[in-house]
């Protein structure tokens, strides 16, 4: 089978890439608040799912247990996040300090300034092609 060299660059490096410059963008935005938008990303999903166990915490975020708990023991040195157990089964669940609410809060403002930014480097239509194209990625198997 003959591939193009459109077809031969690799998927996977260009979207790393892409991913690093954003990851950056919005790094940079979030810095005043001391988070890294990963930090934001996780504080945000407990926000929104917790108190949340482990399992679907990570499963919402397509991260495994190791680099979930890796990233909010940080979150947690820090007092934004707080471990207990789940009375009703044997899973711990995690959800936001004061402290923890008080850094999303603050930094909410901060990333609405990178989103926009992206937003705004798009036309309408060339952010719904990009959010179909990532959307389909989440699910290319083999």
């Amino acid at each position: 089978m003959e591939f193009s060299a459109e077809a031969t660059a690799c998927y996977c490096a260009t979207a790393r890439k892409s991913a690093r410059a954003l990851t950056a963008l919005y790094d940079a935005a979030l810095e005043p608040a001391g988070l890294r938008v990963t930090q934001y990303s996780l504080l945000k999903n407990v926000q929104r799912m917790g108190p949340v166990s482990l399992l679907r915490l990570g499963e919402a975020l397509r991260l495994d247990r190791t680099t979930l708990v890796r990233n909010l023991k940080l979150l947690e040195k820090n007092a934004m996040v707080r471990f207990e157990p789940d009375a009703a089964s044997r899973a711990r669940l995690v959800s936001l300090t004061e402290k923890g609410e008080q850094s999303l809060t603050e930094a909410t403002h901060l990333w609405l300034k990178a989103q926009t930014a992206v937003h705004e480097s798009f036309s309408g239509e060339e952010r719904a092609i990009l959010r179909a194209f990532l959307r389909r990625l989440e699910t290319v198997d083999f």
